[in-house]
């Protein structure tokens, strides 16, 4: 992040939480029944914080190996200009993963680019939990059956 970076947290929290409380049911009705998917308790976040910046490197190996030399920095380009230009230096045998992509000369315009989450984790107390699935499953049950048509039985 040669530029830096900037974090945004939510304020008021306990004004959030208070409001997932009082939905989180209704939240995990919607997505295991109304859209069918398979999510388990807990898997549901808030997100109330994050880390941006203009941009970002990363680099990975597949391997470990102490012998590797790894280096990932950003070289400036022009120390003259009053905004920073910069390209990325990679050495080593490793995978690296660069955001945005810069055409030549070109400088990052914002904070847009998202590193990390804070999230608060919304999870239901089990006998509410175990409610809301077996009724879920009772009635998606009931859907399958309604859905399936009945055929006039073969006759000999």
């Amino acid at each position: 992040m040669p530029e830096g970076a900037i974090s945004q947290d939510l304020e008021n929290i306990s004004k959030f939480r208070t409001y997932a409380a009082a939905n989180l049911e209704h939240w995990y009705r919607y997505a295991n029944g109304t859209r069918g998917r398979e999510v388990k308790n807990g898997d549901l976040r808030l997100v109330i914080g994050c880390d941006k910046a203009s941009s970002w490197a990363v680099a990975s190996l597949s391997e470990s190996n102490h012998s590797n030399i790894i280096q990932l920095r950003a070289a400036s380009k022009d120390s003259t200009l009053q905004v920073p230009t910069y390209s990325w230096d990679f050495t080593g045998p490793f995978v690296t993963r660069v955001s945005p992509i810069q055409e030549k000369g070109s400088i990052p315009k914002d904070m847009s680019q998202c590193l990390f989450v804070r999230t608060m984790n919304l999870k239901l107390n089990p006998q509410e939990w175990k409610r809301v699935t077996e009724e879920l499953q009772v009635s998606q049950a009931s859907q399958l059956f309604t859905s399936i048509k009945v055929q006039k039985p073969f006759e000999y």
